[in-house]
């Protein structure tokens, strides 16, 4: 059973995802993301890096609605909590967990604009912008994500900031913050 710390985070994620603010997530969410993420780097990007994007959250999209075990054109709030439920807490979280840090590799190494395998705290301001988080806490996340306080994210230190996210029921966890403060943002509600 997911605890209230596990729902008010995934509540805030959902808000962040349905990009329309409809009440349902959809492809259409997805591709949102991805073209404000094509937006934000356009400047840096090949025809390639744009399609791997686009690739890249249609595949979040299909694991996501796959877990359902049908075919689904539309995920409310509370059909994410069974999901998160059955895939991230309960015994499938291995499989999850595999698919997952496999997008995170690639998200990482699309938002790691110098390719040092760090995140600075531009570039992790990319990604919130791609996501349409608030920025007015962006520098705390920033330094809590940051677990080895050496100015940079790594990807081990992003791939355990999005678990914690996703899975913690620890209000200490740093992932928590993984796209800001979601106990102050406006979105938040059951």
């Amino acid at each position: 059973m997911l605890s209230d710390l596990q729902k008010n985070k995934l509540s805030y994620f959902f808000k962040l995802i349905d990009y329309n603010h409809d009440g349902v997530i959809r492809s259409s969410d997805f591709m949102g993301i991805a073209e404000n993420m094509v937006v934000i780097k356009i400047a840096t990007l090949g025809d390639i890096e744009t399609q791997q994007v686009r690739l890249t959250m249609e595949k979040c999209w299909k694991i996501l609605t796959n877990s359902k075990g049908k075919l689904v054109h539309e995920i409310n709030y509370h059909e994410l909590l069974q999901i998160a439920e059955s895939q991230f807490i309960n015994n499938q979280a291995t499989n999850c967990k595999q698919y997952l840090d496999r997008i995170v590799k690639v998200l990482f190494k699309y938002f790691d604009d110098n390719n040092d395998e760090h995140l600075s705290s531009f570039e992790y301001m990319s990604l919130l912008a791609s996501f349409r988080a608030e920025f007015r806490h962006a520098k705390v996340s920033f330094e809590l994500l940051d677990l080895n306080k050496d100015g940079l994210i790594s990807l081990e230190e992003f791939k355990t900031a999005v678990w914690e996210f996703m899975t913690s029921d620890n209000q200490e966890s740093p992932g928590n913050h993984l796209f800001g403060n979601y106990e102050q943002s406006r979105w938040v509600s059951n």
